[in-house]
């Protein structure tokens, strides 16, 4: 009984030791997503499909953070609506402006499966008139 006892303990320790306890993020993430302004409000964006061998699937959003922040952590957002072109996720997508909010096209790579983590990654902030 032991022995099962400690097996099962061995083997669960050495599962939580693969999962991670964040996410990957920074620029060599932020330099897959390409946003340009096509319009007075209208954003097209180009997002690689695969972030470091993550190629599992994307989501996008738009995240709008306060104006006088210091982080750029969403209040409120979009989501973005991405198709497959390619190698590559593109949309087109319309903002409105948010009084003393500013935006930005934040997009989560998701990983194979549960308990790994996937990669974040962040556009420039998005100028609306």
């Amino acid at each position: 009984m032991n022995q099962v006892l400690i097996s099962l303990v061995f083997l669960f320790a050495s599962s939580l030791a693969f999962a991670c306890s964040a996410p990957k993020m920074g620029p060599e993430f932020d330099k897959l997503i390409k946003v340009e302004k096509v319009a007075s409000n209208t954003f097209q964006t180009t997002i690689s499909m695969s972030a470091e061998g993550l190629n599992y699937g994307a989501e996008a959003t738009v995240e709008y953070y306060p104006a006088n922040s210091e982080h750029r952590f969403g209040e409120y957002s979009k989501r973005v609506h991405l198709k497959e072109k390619g190698t590559e996720y593109v949309s087109t997508f319309e903002l409105k402006k948010i009084e003393g909010h500013i935006p930005f096209l934040q997009v989560f790579w998701y990983p194979e499966g549960c308990c790994l983590c996937g990669a974040f990654g962040k556009s420039n902030d998005l100028t609306l008139e």
